[in-house]
Parts: C-alpha cells; structure tokens; sequence
C-alpha cells in the first residue's frame, strides 16, 4: 500500500458529473472519479446525492480537506482519495465536457 503524505489529500478542483458521480483533482495533479453508487443505494444521507442538482452544489472546503454539500454532508477528502479510481490527465476533457446526446 503506498503511503500518501496528508498534504497530498488536498482537493483542488472538483467537477461533478451527474448520477452521483465527481471528477477531483488532488494538489499532487492526481485525477480521479468518485462514484457514489453504493452510497447512495445504502440510503441515508448519502442518498441525496443521487439527485444532479443537489450533487452539484458541492464546495471545497477546509482548505481542500473536505468536500461539502448544502446541509452540512461532508465527506473528507483522505475518504475521497481511497473511493478515487484514476483518470489519465487525456481522459480528463472528455469527462468535463461529454459530446450532447443524440434525439433518436
């Protein structure tokens, strides 16, 4: 298992993707998506973030420690990093800005 220095459990950008999922970027220039899937089908709290809009109006905060949503659901960022699978820094674009859907 490698060890990760705290510091690098910093979030410095985060884009969410809808259908409970975000891209975050680390401050050691890592990427990776979170899905939240499990989290949300267990109900709960987490369940809100099935919905985009709420999903959505995530915010870094602590200084990149945490991320946080309205009502105070937070969820650290060394939780987020070991949920994390990576994404090649050429993946990256395709992921924030997906091509429109195509009306059959």
């Amino acid at each position: 298992m490698q060890v990760i220095a705290r510091q690098e459990y910093k979030i410095t950008s985060v884009h969410p993707l809808g259908g409970g999922r975000l891209l975050l970027r680390f401050v050691n220039r890592t990427w990776v998506t979170v899905d939240f899937a499990d989290l949300i089908a267990k109900g709960g709290v987490f369940s809100r973030l099935a919905d985009d809009d709420y999903l959505a109006a995530v915010r870094i905060m602590e200084g990149g420690y945490f991320l946080e949503w309205p009502d105070e659901l937070d969820i650290g960022a060394d939780s987020l990093w070991r949920r994390g699978k990576p994404v090649a820094e050429e993946d990256v674009a395709a992921l924030r800005n997906p091509p429109p859907s195509r009306v059959a």
